[in-house]
């Protein structure tokens, strides 16, 4: 499904209400994994692979630094699908180590890991001292490229498809976590909650 402009702002509104119900709820950081996948159709197989990838990414760096999870929502739109995680951990010390999912996992440029505190502050690269993330082709910050649209989209389409045509990124993991979970339904969005 293609999205124009006007529905992608009505879902990253919707995407903030949720995000605030969570941290009102909870009161505890909240990390929000979506993909990196540019363009209008964000529920392709591609992105929906990218984000299954930073699932388990996720999940077996917070167990192994033994990060406690409450709530785990994943949010399947036409936008994409997203998973918000409530976090029983301060949130710059989860940041960091996502940031390290980023930066040393075979697709961690493929995924967009946000911290979010508990006041609802976005916790960011910058706050640790880094630059913006890269483009995916020519290493210039992505932000330039995308205000700039330097690249067509086939060519960044095309870049995505090499990383996870990666042989390491294949040994990642084939198995999908999303697809053991109980599912509610209310219509549209389908949400499957962990905890």
């Amino acid at each position: 499904m293609h999205l124009s402009y006007d529905q992608m702002l009505d879902a990253r509104e919707a995407r903030y209400s949720r995000q605030m119900a969570l941290i009102e709820r909870w009161r505890k950081p909240l990390v929000f994994l979506t993909a990196v996948f540019p363009g209008s159709r964000k529920d392709s197989t591609g992105a929906r692979h990218i984000v299954e990838l930073g699932f388990e990414a996720v999940n077996s760096c917070f167990e192994h630094h033994g990060i406690g999870t409450d709530s785990t929502k994943i949010t399947d739109l036409p936008t994409g699908l997203e998973i918000l995680f409530v976090v029983n951990s301060p949130a710059l010390p989860v940041k960091e180590l996502l940031l390290g999912i980023e930066e040393t996992h075979p697709a961690g440029r493929l995924f967009d890991l946000d911290v979010i505190d508990v006041t609802g502050r976005r916790i960011s690269r910058e706050d640790f001292g880094l630059p913006p993330r890269r483009c995916l082709i020519c290493e210039e910050p992505a932000y330039a490229c995308i205000r700039n649209r330097s690249h067509s989209l086939q060519s960044l389409l095309d870049a995505i498809g090499k990383i996870l045509d990666m042989p390491t990124v294949s040994a990642a993991g084939h198995a999908s976590p999303l697809c053991t979970t109980t599912t509610e339904k209310g219509g549209n969005p389908t949400i499957r909650v962990y905890g």
